[in-house]
């Protein structure tokens, strides 16, 4: 989290650690963060936000200093939220979900707005569970269940 000087641990149980780097000790835990497991963590700088998301679908910011309340809740995808990855440039979220789709979310002031699904017969996306993506310059990659791994061009 900010300044490098926390780690964010998220559990099984749905909870998130906020760790102090020089000590490895908890310093703060966001209790029941999510009802089921996180799977995916991202902080976003400019806007003071920890992004966690999980097996409920959810993508949830919290504001990344004490007390660390809940800054947004979006229905994110139909099932699992795999992975997260933030372009910092462009202010915009990746989420990978097991729903087969991978979706752009444009941060805003109240949150994330769905930008574009990928989706498999549109866009010629995945057809099984994605399950990792990441940018690379302007470019998403995306990996899947399907043995694949595709390159998307999606910012300008």
């Amino acid at each position: 989290v900010d300044s490098l000087s926390l780690l964010a641990v998220g559990t099984t149980n749905g909870d998130i650690h906020l760790v102090d780097v020089a000590s490895l000790r908890t310093v703060h835990t966001i209790a029941q963060a999510h009802a089921l497991t996180i799977f995916s963590l991202a902080y976003l700088p400019a806007h003071g936000v920890l992004v966690s998301a999980g097996r409920d679908g959810a993508i949830r910011g919290w504001r990344a200093e004490a007390p660390f309340r809940q800054a947004f809740h979006v229905a994110a995808h139909a099932s699992t939220v795999n992975q997260l990855s933030y372009h910092p440039a462009t202010e915009t979220l990746a989420s990978a979900g097991r729903d087969r789709e991978a979706r752009l979310w444009y941060i805003g002031d109240e949150g994330p707005v769905l930008a574009k699904a990928l989706v498999s017969i549109r866009d010629d996306g995945h057809v099984a569970s994605v399950n990792a993506c990441c940018w690379v310059g302007d470019a998403l990659v995306t990996a899947g269940d399907d043995r694949t791994v595709r390159w998307w061009s999606v910012v300008s």
